[in-house]
């Protein structure tokens, strides 16, 4: 049989009999071959030597401090005792240890690593490619899904379909407010359907006006002059000048909405009076939000109410159920009620023209701001076959240089740093360097210290300087080198489940999540409230503030637990009001860099490989599933083939499937979240030393919440359980936020219990993530089943109710919103989210005899209507129906509302043909759809239109003139994984 060489190993000299080598995996005694010191080129064990008789072989089960994570790979470690002397010879002194596989498989050909798949079957077997994109032209936004949210709650969201041609926009500079500058659009249709409150998205505005970006992403209209204008306040100054231009011939409209029950309930509000006015909110339960967090208030009532209406931050918590924030300036708010309000996200998600790839960023630096791009697609996995998902993924961000100057030439000045045409999104604290200034002194690593604006920061100069003005090469750039407060992740997982690289600032880790882990008991759930009750429940003993559950499919954050039956979560629960629901509880298992178990990518491993966080990489992750599969985690080595670096197997380890699902979606993302811990004692109101369970992965220095208190730190004890050390209560929190400097706090100083929550929420950068790309292939090929062609007709054959030149809405289609056991339903009236393919197959069309035409019917395919409020949706399920075992869920015509008109309007019309009519004959004519892609559903689930809940597909009907007697019939299959 083949030797191996065994390249990881702890080596402990000592006297004969006592010093040891432990290695990874089991190695009886009479498998060690050689072991040999290289360093003093001397045999430390060989199988054939007499000299060697003593040496022992011990396996022991589990993991140890040399390797914590060798449970992943093998079921444990052997120590093997030297009969040498090595007390002489350094730990650090290097070791070729060759021994014999432990199991003897037979004779074996195995070609290199990658070319045996996820089964580990040689890749010869034709693979099937799921997904292939590029972005050469655009984000594919047929395929892809992007959005943002805060804290878990939805907001804002992009119609797809028509855009809006922007004929002007300009920013009014300081006439209207001091904080917030007023932006006017005008477009060039004559009817842009928006009314105040509606949602308006904006894009490709001119880079070279003054806090532009201000002015972009979505926005909720603050006033509709006509027909063509609409205004709304940006989030803060854009402009030097009143009336300034912002257009480009890039900069495009689109129509928007907000997610159905994403505001916040509030109960009351109150205003201090003064100019600019503060503004309490009040709530009856707990909000669950973030000094810091962007909001948009739209206050109903109240003298000069408009000075408090638009986007704002919250300035302070000062308890868990209120807030405030500071009006703009201008006039004093009295009386302010009827107060709608909103976790606002400030996510763009942009095209990179110049090189064909995506960027993410969440614009802001708030605790659990995220910002996701996701494919529509939720990928089925078939037994037997194996994902392999790639992608070019740059997880620190660069920036371009558009100016470096100095305040003098001597150590200690101060640096300032202008980019290019992208927020920096950088906070005082954060690690970045200088590269390509041609000027000495200038390129080094540094410590952010300060903030200018939106592009600008300074640096404090370590070296001499050759000049004030530094002289920039033909590339030169700023690289974001570290930070904390946000995770930049790339993978296949969804926000329950899935597999994925991280990149959190500091490290880069391998991670599995879950949520397989169910909660002791029932809860009852209540639509839009925060509030849970628990039957049986212990959720003091099983989940914490800052933890992520999942209920009927949708996942939230807990915000306090009162006691193991009561808790209180965000975003509040949007599903149907239940009773004797089960919930889970979303787990990680986080591998970081320095505990790989094939190659740390460090550079000290077997391959050479040193990962450069800041330079693009090829990354792959490949997984077979089964409830028990494997996972492999790899990226392009220096000679272009994969390299694997880390393994995570499942078998004989979990109580369950490693994961509810192996279908999942292709995901980018970027969280501002962090380590969640908790208290191991309970703590009085003045303790400057915090006790807790996990210190592992928070940082040296930070900020933390407990409860509704601040708390900041300037160490910890160790990398397990132990204390936060060097404490201040009730602290305040210093963030650049929306063009100024902020100073926020919470509640004060208070005692808290054994067992609360910590969270820290220290961030010193809002990242972007870009990626260029995206493929995942399964290996073996994919086998499309064969299934049930599902049907749904509707007939107009009488004199009330027959197709004419006026457009009918005949019927329309969806997904259910949520499914389980089979079954469907209403969001929240089943388990799971609806994550299964509706597959258009044929549209037929039967025209009757008898018809007042003999022209042209025309049959459209209306994809998300604009114009959709709600319908009245059956299942295909019932007796009169066929007893069709359907996920999908339809509505007839006189079932719909509308919110304008009486038919649906674009939306995006994915299909149309023409379909003859005679006065003589019946005729029927059909198209095929097998070319379109899958309608599905939304990754955050809803019970709308998408992306507020699944793809909804409208038939249209109408003739040329006259009318006609006819039937309509959409003939589907379903992927139903």
């Amino acid at each position: 049989m083949a030797k191996q060489l065994v390249r990881d190993y702890v080596f402990t000299p000592g006297a004969a009999g006592a010093g040891t080598v432990i290695v990874p995996c089991r190695y009886e005694l009479d498998k060690l071959l050689l072991i040999t010191n290289v360093t003093d080129n001397v045999i430390l064990y060989n199988f054939g030597d007499a000299a060697s008789a003593g040496t022992t072989a011990v396996f022991t089960k589990g993991t140890i401090a040399s390797f914590p994570t060798v449970d992943t790979l093998h079921s444990g470690y052997t120590t093997i005792t030297l009969a040498v002397n090595t007390s002489s010879m350094s730990a650090s002194d290097t070791l070729q240890i060759f021994a014999e596989p432990q199991v003897d498989y037979g004779q074996t050909i195995r070609p290199w690593q990658f070319g045996t798949d996820a089964i580990e079957r040689m890749r010869v077997s034709t693979p099937e490619s799921m997904i292939d994109a590029d972005f050469e032209y655009g984000l594919q936004p047929t395929k892809w899904a992007g959005y943002g949210t805060i804290k878990g709650y939805p907001s804002t969201y992009d119609e797809p379909g028509v855009d809006l041609t922007v004929n002007t926009i300009t920013t009014d500079y300081t006439s209207s407010s001091t904080s917030n500058s007023l932006i006017t659009i005008n477009f060039v249709d004559s009817d842009h359907d928006l009314s105040v409150g509606d949602v308006v998205n904006v894009s490709g505005l001119n880079a070279g006006t003054a806090g532009f970006s201000r002015a972009d992403g979505s926005f909720i209209i603050d006033t509709v002059t006509d027909s063509q204008t609409i205004k709304y306040f940006a989030r803060g100054i854009v402009g030097s000048s009143g009336g300034q231009t912002l257009k480009t011939e890039e900069t495009i409209g689109r129509r928007g909405g907000v997610y159905a029950n994403a505001s916040i309930p509030v109960a009351s509000a109150a205003s201090n009076g003064a100019d600019p006015s503060i503004i309490t909110l009040t709530f009856t339960n707990p909000h669950g939000l973030i000094p810091g967090c962007p909001i948009h208030a739209i206050v109903g009532s109240g003298t000069n109410k408009e000075e408090a209406t638009g986007p704002f931050v919250v300035k302070s918590t000062p308890s868990l159920t209120t807030l405030t924030y500071t009006a703009r300036a201008g006039a004093a708010v009295g009386s302010p009620a009827s107060v709608t309000l909103y976790a606002v996200s400030n996510a763009t998600i942009l095209h990179r023209p110049s090189d064909g790839g995506v960027i993410l960023s969440t614009k802001t630096p708030t605790y659990a701001a995220a910002v996701v791009r996701q494919s529509k697609r939720f990928f089925r996995y078939q037994s037997g076959k194996g994902f392999l998902w790639s992608s070019g993924t740059l997880f620190a961000p660069n920036y371009d240089l558009q100016s470096v100057t100095a305040a003098g030439t001597g150590v200690g000045q101060a640096i300032t740093v202008k980019t290019d045409d992208i927020d920096h999104g950088l906070q005082v604290g954060a690690g970045i360097s200088l590269d390509g200034i041609t000027t000495s002194g200038y390129e080094d690593d540094y410590a952010v210290a300060s903030i200018v604006d939106d592009y600008t920061f300074t640096v404090a100069a370590k070296s001499t300087l050759g000049d004030t003005t530094a002289v920039l090469a033909q590339q030169s750039k700023v690289y974001v080198k570290s930070w904390i407060g946000s995770a930049v992740r790339a993978g296949m997982f969804d926000d329950q489940n899935g597999i994925f690289f991280e990149f959190d600032g500091n490290q880069m880790f391998c991670v599995k999540r879950s949520s397989t882990d169910n909660i002791t008991g029932t809860i009852s759930a209540t639509q839009n409230s925060a509030a849970l009750t628990g039957t049986n429940t212990r959720f003091s003993e099983q989940v914490r503030a800052g933890d992520r559950i999942v209920i009927r499919g949708m996942t939230h954050f807990v915000t306090q637990v009162v006691s193991n039956t009561s808790m209180f979560i965000t975003p509040d629960y949007r599903g149907i009001t239940q009773a004797g629901v089960r919930a889970q509880r979303v787990t990680e298992i986080r591998i970081p860099q320095s505990k790989w178990n094939m190659d740390k990518a460090d550079g000290q491993g077997s391959s050479g490989y040193h990962w450069d966080f800041n330079k693009m990489q090829m990354i792959g992750i490949e997984y077979s599933w089964y409830g028990a599969g494997f996972i492999h985690f790899m990226v392009r080595g220096d000679d272009g083939r994969w390299l694997y670096i880390h393994r995570i197997k499942n078998n004989n380890i979990n109580d369950e499937a490693y994961m509810r699902s192996g279908n999942l979606p292709v995901r980018y993302s970027i969280e501002n979240d962090s380590p969640v811990t908790f208290l191991t004692n309970t703590i009085d109101s003045s303790a400057t030393s915090i006790p807790a369970a996990n210190l592992q992965e928070f940082d040296d220095t930070g900020m933390l919440m407990i409860d509704n208190e601040l708390i900041s730190y300037t160490g910890r004890s160790t990398d397990s359980a132990g204390n936060f050390t060097g404490c201040t209560r009730n602290a305040t929190l210093s963030q650049y936020l929306q063009g100024t400097s902020n100073n926020l706090t919470a509640g004060g100083a208070i005692g808290h219990s054994s067992n609360t929550g910590i969270i820290e929420i220290s961030n010193t950068c809002s990242p972007t993530l870009s990626h260029w790309g995206s493929a995942l292939v399964m290996d073996g090929g994919f086998d499309f089943d064969r299934g049930y062609i599902f049907n749904y007709s509707n007939s107009h054959n009488t004199s009330g109710d027959k197709i004419g030149s006026t457009p009918i809405t005949s019927f329309m289609i969806r997904l259910a919103p949520s499914v389980s056991n089979s079954s469907v339903g209403r969001l929240g009236a089943k388990e799971l989210l609806n994550r299964s393919q509706l597959l258009l197959q044929q549209c037929a069309v039967g025209m009757s005899r008898g018809s007042s035409t003999s022209g042209e019917v025309v049959v459209q395919g209306i994809i998300n209507p604009r114009n959709f409020s709600d319908a009245t949706w059956k299942s295909l399920n019932a007796v009169d129906e066929g007893g069709q075992p359907s996920f999908a869920q339809v509505a007839e015509k006189d079932d719909i509302t509308w919110s304008s008109g009486s038919y649906a309007l674009p939306g995006e019309r994915i299909f149309a043909f023409v379909v003859n009519a005679s006065r003589a004959d019946a005729l029927v004519t059909d198209l095929d759809l097998t070319g379109l892609k899958e309608l599905s559903g939304a990754p955050l689930g809803g019970d709308y239109k998408y992306p507020d809940g699944p793809d909804v597909l409208a038939i249209n009907a109408f003739t040329k003139s006259g009318d006609v007697k006819g039937t309509i019939q959409l003939r589907w299959g379903e992927a139903q994984a």
